[in-house]
């Protein structure tokens, strides 16, 4: 039995890196963590969760299944968020349909000793369960602040418009 440990082991470190991939705003994401509902990604160059400046992060809520809990849910979100020093940027909601629950976005900012932070989040039902999706993008140092305020004049609007438009979840 032991002979086979080794040629196992060799085998094992060459194959490729089979982690979870998913494209948004034209950079590979690739699955970096998962705790229950909570799935984290960020590019392929940046695989440290403590310095990272672009990731997705998809809440999956088993409970939430009804539009309404789902409502309750982002307004308990944005709540976290301005308990935390969050600057509410931009609120929405895309009303129910015959065909789909309602969505709601939510777009905030962070400003903290050593980053700022803008946080653009999707609330939805995807496959009956409640979910958000959330991209958010990073700057580190002294000018993060401005950094992070050019950044949104440059890109918000585009993220907000690739956010909405996602139809698949990522899936770890």
């Amino acid at each position: 039995m032991t002979q086979w440990i080794l040629p196992i082991l060799t085998y094992c470190a060459m194959m490729p890196d089979q982690k979870k991939t998913y494209t948004f705003f034209g950079s590979k994401f690739v699955h970096r963590h998962s705790d229950g509902g909570l799935h984290e990604f960020t590019p392929k160059d940046q695989p440290n969760l403590d310095n990272w400046t672009e990731m997705l992060t998809v809440n999956r809520y088993a409970t939430i299944k009804a539009g309404e809990d789902l409502a309750k849910v982002a307004n308990n979100v944005l709540g976290a968020y301005q308990d935390h020093g969050g600057k509410v940027l931009k609120t929405s909601s895309i009303p129910r349909t015959e065909k789909r629950t309602a969505e709601h976005l939510i777009v905030v900012s962070f400003d903290r000793n050593k980053f700022s932070e803008v946080a653009f989040s999707r609330f939805l039902i995807d496959g009956g369960i409640g979910c958000s999706l959330v991209f958010s993008h990073r700057s580190y140092g002294g000018k993060s602040r401005a950094e992070v305020a050019a950044w949104i004049a440059k890109n918000g609007a585009k993220i907000e418009k690739e956010l909405m438009a996602v139809k698949v979840m990522p899936k770890p």
